[in-house]
């Protein structure tokens, strides 16, 4: 059962909630998914919310668990963010979202927390991509893409910066809109369809830490297969 991508106003309709970043967080974990359950691994089913950007969850969470649906159906609450520059301060961000609406917070990373919010039981959690590290969701990416790929990329950007053209200021987004566009015959394409339609590859050890979560949807701690 796919994730449901959800939009404006976000709308519970399984038990287990994601919510995310954008819509390239959605398909790659849509894709995740789909591979693990490919595999014969059970995923349960859940819905997938899209904040638009880390600084709209705090708002947008504190609509959502007030909402009918959150109240009667949802028991488990995982928040996925991009650990950026500032690991610290992104898990710290997260934590004061959650207890912002009145929920208690984790205190480290990737694990279940016991909560409650409306006289019920709640579960929540917080995983940073990548899990102990600075980046984003593009640093896996790029971990799984061939050296000599990387360095092609590395001498192009190199090259126009030769001609006046200012560094990129997210250097890793850099590259991997550099290589899906190399990928392609024409057109432009973002990083979540790249990874859907699997012209970037998602199939590397770097994703292991966003497979176990999603099988962690369901229970405890796992072994990823």
């Amino acid at each position: 059962m796919p994730a449901f991508r959800g939009k404006d106003p976000w709308t519970a309709v399984e038990p287990v909630q994601v919510i995310v970043e954008g819509p390239d967080d959605q398909m790659a974990l849509d894709v995740l998914a789909a591979q693990l359950r490919a595999r014969g691994q059970d995923v349960v089913p859940f819905d997938v919310q899209c904040a638009e950007s880390q600084g709209k969850i705090a708002r947008k969470l504190a609509e959502f668990v007030r909402t009918e649906a959150f109240v009667a159906r949802v028991h488990s609450l995982a928040i996925v963010v991009d650990a950026d520059d500032a690991p610290e301060a992104a898990f710290a961000a997260m934590q004061e979202a959650l207890r912002g609406v009145g929920l208690s917070a984790p205190e480290t990373t990737g694990t279940w927390h016991a909560s409650s919010l409306h006289g019920l039981a709640r579960r929540v959690r917080i995983d940073l991509v990548p899990a102990g590290d600075r980046g984003a969701l593009e640093t896996l990416v790029l971990q799984a893409v061939d050296p000599e790929h990387i360095a092609c990329v590395e001498s192009y950007l190199a090259c126009i910066q030769g001609f006046g053209q200012p560094a990129a200021k997210h250097r890793s987004k850099a590259f991997v809109q550099i290589l899906a566009a190399a990928k392609l015959n024409d057109g432009y394409m973002n990083l979540g369809v790249a990874i859907r339609e699997r012209v970037l590859s998602i199939d590397h050890a770097a994703f292991d830490d966003l497979r176990k979560l999603l099988i962690e949807l369901a229970g405890d701690t796992v072994n990823v297969i």
